[in-house]
């Protein structure tokens, strides 16, 4: 009678084991218990990347509209197109939009209503209290197209009446005329501000096969605000946009002079868009509950110019 050496014995009961294991392991689904992790949520002040041009400064350094934010506000660039805000692109940081068909990448809010298209951003800086610049993803707090930052514009309340109008003249028979009205209807109840803009300017290029110049400008931009307080601890806020635009287009001399093109094209851009906002606010000892309701509309056209902007 032969004797199975030891370690042959304990060879095949490991390799039987783990058959046996196996098996046990491929027929069988083992469900683990649910582990529930809870923490609590402290509130404490973190460091944000803001920038805020209060009104006595965005006035002093002479910002009339989004294209001149950038002289006061770091890593904002904004690049304007050849039509309004008809592909223009915002960058906060690196992050924006590309031209014409992306989604933005920094949004614009205006007294807490979003503009969902770079095309309807409200460009002209009219009457307004602070604009306030955060870097950097807000999507936590202002949800989508907020990756890059958010331009928040806060525009002047109605507190008390007041009025103003403004006038300037520059070369090439640029003007622009600014009026603001803002005040009680019904003190305690009712306020309404207004405020509005006519800017229009020759343009610096000269094409000899068109009277007019093909760079002209001519725009209007309006704005009208109701705030209602039927009662106490509710606040209520209507506003209205308009905005229309007959310009030409900004073309590239290859001539030796720079300010004369030989186009046999006269380039037009026309716009149109229009807004409508309602925010209905109520106040509670810990909370406030607010719903924002808004409406826009852009029209381009017609808009034709050389493809290569050039002459």
């Amino acid at each position: 009678m032969k004797r199975m050496p030891g370690s042959v014995w304990l060879g095949v009961c490991a390799w039987l084991a783990h058959v046996h294991l196996t098996g046990a392991i491929t027929n069988e689904v083992v469900q683990l218990p649910v582990v529930e992790v809870t923490a609590p949520a402290e509130s404490r002040p973190t460091p944000l990347a803001v920038t805020t041009l209060r009104r006595d400064e965005l006035t002093t350094a002479g910002i009339e509209s989004l294209a001149d934010v950038p002289l006061r506000a770091p890593n904002l660039f904004l690049s304007e197109s050849v039509a309004r805000s008809f592909g223009d692109t915002y960058n906060l940081r690196g992050v924006g939009n590309t031209q014409n068909f992306s989604p933005p990448g920094v949004i614009t809010y205006v007294d807490g209503a979003p503009a969902g298209s770079v095309f309807t951003y409200a460009t002209e800086l009219l009457d307004v209290e602070r604009i306030e610049i955060l870097r950097g993803p807000q999507g936590t707090v202002f949800g989508q197209n907020s990756a890059g930052g958010v331009i928040q514009i806060t525009t002047r309340p109605p507190e008390d009446f007041r009025a103003s109008a403004e006038a300037s003249y520059a070369t090439f028979n640029t003007q622009t005329y600014r009026v603001t009205a803002a005040g009680p209807i019904l003190p305690g109840t009712l306020r309404l501000s207004l405020a509005g803009q006519y800017a229009r300017s020759d343009g610096f290029l000269d094409n000899p096969a068109f009277e007019d110049r093909p760079d002209k400008q001519e725009s209007f931009t309006g704005r009208a605000s109701i705030y209602w307080t039927p009662a106490e601890n509710w606040d209520i806020q209507f506003t209205a946009t308009g905005d229309t635009a007959h310009d030409g287009v900004r073309v590239v001399s290859l001539a030796g002079d720079s300010r004369k093109v030989t186009s046999d094209v006269d380039p037009v851009a026309d716009s149109q868009s229009n807004s409508q906002s309602l925010r209905v606010s109520r106040s509670f000892p810990q909370l406030t509950l607010s719903s924002i309701t808004t409406r826009r509309f852009y029209n381009l056209d017609p808009l034709y110019f050389d493809l290569d902007l050039s002459a």
